[in-house]
């Protein structure tokens, strides 16, 4: 099952796999197989639970590193090493999405391509997995910023996605990715790797 985009090029979304002997496939012909996607499916939902002393405005919730191809998959893939390649891996950002004036909570759900960049096996903190991110990892950065008297700052929290928050960078095939990020305070930076703060 193919999807186009605005420029008419067409990519696989789903794909199955069927053995047949050896005369192969003749028209007419009807076999069963399972479909499987070749994208990962991402649903995030960002939550905004600053106030006083410690607000925060969020401004905008952005995917960032999604690889710009979407590579046909004959199944879940298990092999050692990076997907794409590091050779073959194109990035890209997608556009920001706008946290509306005033709501505690912004939703969305995208479906990218397969991301395998592997894992951080010797990191123990989700304070620290920004520092082990390889290279094209795929990330959300939220862009916020708070109010020191009249001054404003900008700061920004960059989430890594994957199997988990503390080790895992693989955005795998077929599979379901349900993210729910709560920024309860404006945190601290010089503790917390995933923040980046101008003030």
């Amino acid at each position: 099952i193919l999807s186009a985009d605005e420029n008419g090029n067409e990519y696989p979304i789903f794909n199955g796999c069927v053995k047949t002997g050896p005369e192969g496939v003749y028209e007419g012909a009807e076999y069963q197989t399972q479909l499987k996607r070749n994208v990962a499916k991402v649903s995030i939902t960002v939550t905004n639970e600053t106030s006083g002393t410690d607000a925060v405005t969020v401004k905008s919730v952005q995917l960032c590193n999604i690889p710009s191809v979407s590579y046909y998959l004959a199944g879940a893939y298990d092999a050692e090493g990076n997907y794409p390649s590091d050779a073959d891996l194109a990035v890209l950002n997608y556009d920001a999405v706008d946290f509306p004036d005033g709501a505690p909570s912004v939703s969305f759900v995208s479906y990218l391509p397969v991301n395998m960049r592997g894992t951080a096996s010797e990191n123990t903190s989700e304070l620290y997995k920004n520092r082990y991110a390889p290279e094209g990892a795929t990330h959300l950065l939220v862009s916020a910023e708070y109010k020191v008297d009249e001054s404003v700052y900008p700061i920004e929290y960059r989430f890594y996605l994957g199997a988990d928050m503390v080790r895992d960078f693989n955005l795998k095939p077929n599979s379901d990715y349900d993210y729910h990020f709560t920024i309860s305070s404006k945190g601290n930076a010089e503790v917390d790797l995933r923040i980046e703060d101008w003030g």
